[in-house]
C-alpha cells in the first residue's frame, strides 16, 4: 500500500515539473541543438557559441537552464552532459524526428487506421512518399503500375481492384515473366468473377505462376512485397482515389510488411480457376 502511495504521489508532483523542462527544452531552436552538442568532450561557452552560432546571451541563459536541471556539468575544461542530459538528448531527438517524419508523411498517415499501422516512425526515415496532385492525381496509382511492370515476383494485398492494373499482370505471368499472390479486398470478390476479370484470373490461374485469396475482412490499405525487397503502402480517400503511395527499404518495414501479409493471407479464402467459371465461359 505504502509504494502504491509513493508511485502515485511521485506521478502527480512531476507533472508540472515535467512539462515545464518540456517547455524550456522546446521554447527554442537553439536548446536541443546545445544540448546535443554538449554530448560529446567538454566545451567552452565560446566553442558552443560557435558551434551553434547563438548569441552570447541565449547560450548563458541556456546552460544556466541546463545546470538547474542537472541535464550539464560545470568542469575545469567547460561544460558537458551528464547521464540526466544524455538520456533526454536523445529521446528529444527522437520525439523532434517522430514529428518531422510525421509532417513529411501526413498524406499517408491520415488514411491509415491507427491499430493496422503498428510501426516505428523511424522506419519512414528515408522512404519515397507519392502524392496526389491536380497536376497528377494518379502518381501514386503510376508508382505502383511501375512496380509490376518491373518486378518478378510480388505479394501483397489489395483494397480494390481496376482492369488495367490486372491485364497488365495478366499479361506478364502468362507470358512467364512474373509470379504473384494476392489478397483482394471483400468488396473485390464479386467484381472479379465477372467478365471480363473473371477470364483474365482463370487464365493466370492455370499458370501455376499465379495464386489469389479474399480477405474474411476489409483491407486496411494496399501492400506491396516486391521481390527487390522493399515495401510499399498505399492509401486511398473514401471515394478510392489514391492518395498517397511510401515505398521504403528499410528491412524492419519490409519484416513488418511480410508478417502483415502473411496474417491476412492465412485467414484468407483461397481460390481456384473453378471459381471463375461463368455461363459466358462455359
Amino acid at each position: 500500500m505504502g509504494d502504491e502511495r509513493r508511485v502515485n504521489e511521485s506521478a502527480e508532483l512531476g507533472d508540472a515539473p515535467v512539462v515545464a523542462d518540456i517547455d524550456f527544452l522546446s521554447g527554442s531552436r537553439h536548446r536541443l541543438r546545445i544540448l546535443n552538442v554538449l554530448r560529446g568532450d567538454a566545451m567552452s561557452r565560446r566553442d558552443v557559441r560557435a558551434s551553434v552560432d547563438a548569441s552570447r546571451s541565449t547560450v548563458r541563459r541556456t546552460l544556466e537552464g541546463f545546470l538547474s536541471r542537472g541535464w550539464v556539468e560545470s568542469t575545469d575544461d567547460g561544460y558537458r552532459v551528464t547521464a540526466a542530459g544524455e538520456l533526454v538528448a536523445a529521446e528529444f531527438t527522437r520525439l523532434s524526428e517522430t514529428l518531422r517524419l510525421t509532417e513529411e508523411f501526413a498524406p499517408l498517415l491520415e488514411h491509415v487506421p491507427p491499430s493496422s499501422f503498428d510501426i516505428e516512425p523511424e522506419w519512414l526515415a528515408g522512404a519515397e512518399l507519392t502524392v496526389s496532385t491536380t497536376a497528377e492525381p494518379y502518381a501514386p496509382a503510376q508508382t505502383q503500375t511501375e512496380t509490376i511492370r518491373t518486378a518478378d515476383r510480388f505479394r501483397g494485398f489489395l483494397p480494390a481492384i481496376e482492369l488495367d492494373g490486372t491485364k497488365l499482370v495478366h499479361d506478364r505471368i502468362t507470358n512467364g515473366e512474373f509470379t504473384a499472390s494476392i489478397v483482394l479486398g471483400p468488396a473485390c470478390a464479386d467484381h472479379v468473377m465477372e467478365e471480363p476479370f473473371a477470364e483474365l484470373f482463370r487464365e493466370k490461374l492455370a499458370t501455376d505462376r499465379f495464386e489469389v485469396a479474399i480477405a474474411d475482412g476489409p483491407l486496411p490499405f494496399y501492400l506491396g512485397l516486391p521481390d527487390d525487397e522493399r515495401i510499399e503502402i498505399g492509401v486511398a480517400d473514401d471515394e478510392g482515389i489514391p492518395r498517397a503511395l511510401v515505398q521504403s527499404s528499410n528491412t524492419e518495414f519490409r519484416e513488418w510488411g511480410e508478417a502483415t501479409f502473411e496474417r491476412y493471407e492465412r485467414d484468407a479464402e483461397r481460390l481456384s480457376a473453378a471459381d471463375f467459371e461463368t455461363e459466358q465461359s462455359g
